[in-house]
C-alpha cells in the first residue's frame, strides 16, 4: 500500500479510537473542534470557524508548498506530517495495550500487540519506501 492509503487508515483509526475514549492525544484537538462521541456541536463550539481556517490555511499554504516544492526537495515539506501522524499512532498503541492489559487477559494482550505491532510495521515500510523513491 502506499504512503498516501497508510497515512489516511492510520488517521482515520485514531480519531474514531478517540471518539470511543482510548487517551490517544488527539481529544484535545478534537474538542477544541467540538467534535466528541456525542457528535458535532455546531452551536457551542469553534468548529466552522475553525474548518474556514484550516481551509484557508490549506489553500495557502498549498500555493506557498508549491512555489518552494520548485527548489525545495518535496519530503522536507512532508516528514513533520509523518512524525506527527507517528507519534499519535505510538501514543494510541501504548493506551490500546495497557488497556487490553488491564483486563489481565495475556492472550489478549499478545493479540493487541500483533495486530497494532504489524500496522506499525507496514507504516515504517511504507515510509522507507517513500524516502528510497519506490
Amino acid at each position: 500500500m502506499k504512503l498516501g492509503g497508510w497515512v489516511i487508515m492510520l488517521t482515520t483509526m485514531i480519531i474514531v479510537l478517540t471518539l470511543v475514549g482510548v487517551d490517544t492525544g488527539l481529544s484535545s484537538i478534537l474538542d477544541f473542534l467540538g467534535i466528541s462521541s456525542t457528535g458535532v456541536d455546531f452551536g457551542n463550539s469553534t468548529f466552522s470557524i475553525a474548518l474556514l481556517a484550516a481551509l484557508g490555511v490549506i489553500g495557502i499554504g498549498g500555493i506557498i508548498v508549491g512555489f518552494f516544492a520548485k527548489s525545495y526537495d518535496p519530503t522536507l515539506i512532508i516528514t513533520p506530517f509523518l512524525i506527527t501522524i507517528a507519534g499519535f499512532y505510538i501514543k494510541t498503541f501504548v493506551s490500546i495495550v495497557s488497556l487490553v492489559n488491564s483486563y489481565s487477559q495475556t492472550w489478549m494482550t499478545y493479540i493487541a500487540v500483533v495486530l497494532f505491532g504489524a500496522l506499525a510495521v507496514g507504516f515504517g515500510m511504507s515510509v522507507m519506501n517513500y524516502f528510497s523513491g519506490r
